[in-house]
């Protein structure tokens, strides 16, 4: 069983008058309205420190890229990483979530060129049902679930003029506790 610690915040009128009508949002008190609030912030802020530090390994990788040769990153054949074990490919911008792990084209990076995308693990994608109580409608979407603390990464495939390359590029990921 979890233990809960009483804190007291000063909050704004209106945030005030959000919790008053807890209810409305389909919960039991105020104080789980701000429970959930900080779950989904502390989520928000560790998500965000995750993708900074992938960020930053993607520009390492990017710099080390100088060729006259037009490179392929071969989608089918790279894989999300996770302590060791592969788990499924990689989605990105343009591929619906229901595609995500259909065949995908390769993405061509021409000679001596750059390029920037924002891709995100196929297996941690999933879509999430709202309950009605909740939001006052029966809809649902897709969500991103935050990456596992300990080695993250992908083994990734490339292909450059004729010869392939495999690379398995790693990040590791701890949790930290806030106080």
């Amino acid at each position: 069983m979890t233990t809960l610690t009483q804190k007291k915040i000063s909050i704004s009128s209106e945030q005030n008058e959000f919790l008053e009508n807890f209810k409305q949002w389909g919960f039991t008190d105020q104080s789980s309205i701000v429970r959930e609030a900080l779950t989904q912030f502390i989520k928000e802020v560790k998500t965000k420190q995750r993708k900074s530090q992938m960020t930053e390994k993607a520009k390492e990788l990017l710099s080390d890229y100088k060729t006259d040769k037009e490179l392929k990153i071969i989608w089918d054949e790279t894989f999300y990483v996770h302590d060791g074990g592969m788990s499924g490919g990689f989605m990105f911008e343009g591929i619906p979530y229901e595609d995500r792990n259909k065949p995908k084209s390769p993405t061509v990076l021409a000679a001596n060129g750059s390029l920037t995308m924002k891709i995100w693990p196929s297996d941690l994608a999933f879509y999430h049902q709202f309950e009605k109580a909740a939001v006052g409608f029966d809809e649902g979407t897709w969500i991103h679930n935050e990456l596992k603390p300990g080695q993250n990464g992908m083994l990734l495939t490339v292909k450059v003029g004729e010869r392939v390359i495999n690379e398995k590029i790693t990040v590791n990921i701890s949790v930290q506790e806030v106080k």
